[in-house]
């Protein structure tokens, strides 16, 4: 198989500790992770007689908490692939486990985009989410990342945290002003089931304080020269994360590790959520590649809507009438007629959503999704 373009992306599963809020596919066993290096690199491997790495857009390593690999573990992997200068090497990192020796080896290494788990600039709050680092080590790490002159940096930040109020927020807006990094993303607090959060926290969340923090971010942030691009993501002009586009834009990813998900020819496929199970597989050469998820044609409707309205590029109601053959001036109308005006805009066809419809994206998107179904059905 041979793809022009490509997006990899490395899954490290590994936790100091688990996060409370956190649903994602995680590990606290440290000592697990020699057999981790071994599988994941076999994996690579087994998917490099499939695949022409030569033509690699973007790495992007995340977890889980990558930082805590330790620079051999690290280079054990990157060596397999044929990088250039052009290539973006992302690495997800968190305060307390990195180093000025780590540090120093991604700048070496190639790895030119480092993403930085702040999530809040005040120890009250950080406490309050349960994380294990704390303001002086973000500041020590912070003196480290920038003496060190890396060019493409992301914060990463967590509102609507229990007790974070909006004064907290104007706290934050000055230390992106101070640090000024090329990217931020911003992610509300949702209480997912399976997490310790969701039964400490049962009660229903103020939406009132959620819209507001987020629009109030969304404005702030504008103001400071970031473009909001995606729903949670903002940068300054040409560092928008390449990698992350990919997903939103339908450009094909391979993923490698465990819980890591692949979309190839219009194919989407997954790793098990399971460290052992994922073992077992790469140990008899099956990859997730040959079982491929089943979807039909609405499926892939309700993706590409949903996927479209994540951007600030919007949805091409006209391109994607010509495939799926409905009328989009009826489309078009219809959504004028119930939708309210502050929520989005519509130019040249294509359907935008405005910072308060992104609040409501997930309502809105069903929403065209059932008027397109209705008048497919129609025609």
């Amino acid at each position: 198989m041979e793809h022009k373009k490509l997006y990899l992306y490395i899954h490290v599963p590994f936790c100091k500790n688990k996060c409370p809020y956190c649903a994602f596919y995680s590990i606290e066993d440290f000592n697990l992770v020699e057999a981790y290096i071994k599988t994941v690199t076999e994996e690579i491997n087994l998917y490099s007689s499939l695949f022409d790495f030569n033509h690699i857009e973007s790495i992007y390593i995340g977890g889980g908490t990558p930082s805590l690999l330790s620079p051999n573990h690290l280079e054990n992997i990157l060596k397999i692939f044929p990088v250039n200068k052009n290539t973006e090497i992302t690495i997800e990192t968190n305060p307390e486990s990195l180093t000025l020796e780590k540090l120093k080896f991604y700048k070496e290494s190639g790895i030119n985009r480092l993403s930085v788990g702040i999530q809040s600039c005040l120890d009250k709050n950080l406490s309050a989410l349960g994380r294990n680092h704390r303001v002086s080590q973000i500041y020590k790490i912070l003196d480290y990342i920038y003496g060190l002159d890396f060019k493409n940096i992301n914060f990463d930040f967590i509102y609507n945290i229990p007790g974070q109020t909006p004064e907290d927020l104007n706290r934050e807006f000055d230390f992106i002003k101070t640090y000024n990094p090329q990217h931020l993303s911003f992610y509300g607090l949702i209480l997912e089931e399976d997490t310790a959060f969701f039964n400490k926290y049962n009660k229903k969340t103020d939406e009132d304080l959620y819209r507001d923090m987020y629009l109030k971010i969304s404005e702030k942030l504008i103001a400071l020269g970031y473009e909001h691009y995606e729903i949670s993501n903002f940068c300054k002009p040409g560092y928008l994360c390449r990698h992350n586009w990919s997903y939103w834009d339908f450009s094909e990813y391979l993923a490698f590790g465990p819980s890591g998900s692949s979309y190839i020819d219009g194919k989407r496929f997954k790793n098990p959520d399971s460290l052992g199970e994922y073992i077992k597989n790469i140990e008899n050469n099956k990859l997730a590649i040959e079982e491929p998820e089943k979807r039909n044609r609405e499926d892939i409707l309700l993706e590409k809507i949903f996927l479209s309205l994540r951007k600030n590029s919007g949805l091409d109601l006209k391109k994607l009438s010509e495939e799926y053959n409905f009328n989009s001036d009826n489309i078009i109308e219809k959504l004028h007629s119930f939708l309210p005006h502050e929520i989005y805009y519509i130019k040249n066809n294509i359907f935008f959503l405005t910072a308060e419809g992104f609040l409501m994206s997930n309502t809105i998107i069903l929403d065209i999704y059932e008027e397109i179904l209705l008048n497919i059905k129609s025609e």
